[in-house]
């Protein structure tokens, strides 16, 4: 398995796209910087992260253009993994993890 990367996809509904990039509501300032965006079809787009000189590759997933629910992130399973996330997930006081769920 030269070469093969594993990704975690998880089910972020609440996260806002615009213009093509993604917008996670914990990030005032985002610790990452995009360093590639790629439309590969209308619902699929590869974005390519950089922190230090660490890169994190990650995939969105649109499956309905019509239902903003069915929205998923495929994120590299690399040491930026947990920090990457966690600017997507939403504190919540009550039970779970937030707004985002591992698949």
């Amino acid at each position: 398995m030269l070469n093969t990367y594993l990704f975690t996809a998880i089910y972020i509904p609440e996260t806002p796209f615009v213009n093509g990039l993604l917008k996670p509501k914990r990030a005032k300032k985002s610790k990452f910087k995009i360093c590639k965006t790629e439309k590969i079809a209308e619902t699929l787009y590869h974005y390519l992260y950089k922190k230090e000189e660490m890169l994190i590759h990650c995939y969105y997933f649109i499956g309905d253009l019509d239902d903003k629910s069915e929205r998923y992130l495929f994120v590299e399973n690399n040491a930026l993994y947990d920090e990457f996330i966690s600017q997507f997930r939403v504190v919540d006081k009550g039970i779970g993890n937030g707004a985002w769920t591992p698949i």
